[in-house]
């Protein structure tokens, strides 16, 4: 971390955010829906629904955000559950706690952070997000043409209990 980068809530924010370019969802604000943004986006308070930031996604100690995320880049102090596409770095700070469905290009784990979930590298901008979506319900354990449903030993009764 260069000397000249500004530090607020314990997360280093590049010149542009330190400038007023970011969008801000404060400790007194909640958000339910969809969230669209060119700019960086700092999540001081909670986020729910679906985030889409062009930016860096910074979840400051003490926000929340449970949501169908993508973002160029994520940096956690706070909390981050459900479905998450980071397009470059996935950085989780010590006070971060994350889980859920993760695809990211890089990912960064410092010690005292919490990961918990699925969690697939790659590069990202060979694939489209499509690819983390979840399957229907109706979809799960269905059998594949003219077939058992996967995940079922041959020998087990697809009937009985497990």
């Amino acid at each position: 971390m260069s000397s000249g980068t500004p530090m607020r809530g314990g997360i280093a924010f590049p010149e542009s955010a330190a400038d007023g370019e970011e969008s801000i969802i404060d400790r007194s604000s909640a958000f339910d829906g969809v969230l669209r943004t060119a700019r960086n986006l700092r999540v001081e308070g909670q986020a729910k629904g679906e985030v889409y930031c062009d930016g860096t996604l910074y979840i400051e100690e003490g926000g929340q955000v449970d949501a169908r995320v993508v973002s160029a880049n994520i940096t956690v102090a706070g909390g981050l559950t459900g479905e998450i596409l980071c397009q470059g770095k996935l950085q989780i700070l010590p006070t971060g706690r994350v889980s859920g469905r993760v695809a990211t290009a890089s990912l960064v784990i410092q010690e005292g952070a919490i990961y918990e979930g699925e969690l697939r590298m790659s590069n990202l901008d060979e694939e489209p997000p499509s690819t983390l979506e979840t399957p229907p319900a109706a979809t799960l354990g269905a059998a594949p043409s003219g077939g058992r449903p996967e995940g079922l030993d041959d020998d087990r009764d697809p009937e009985s209990d497990y």
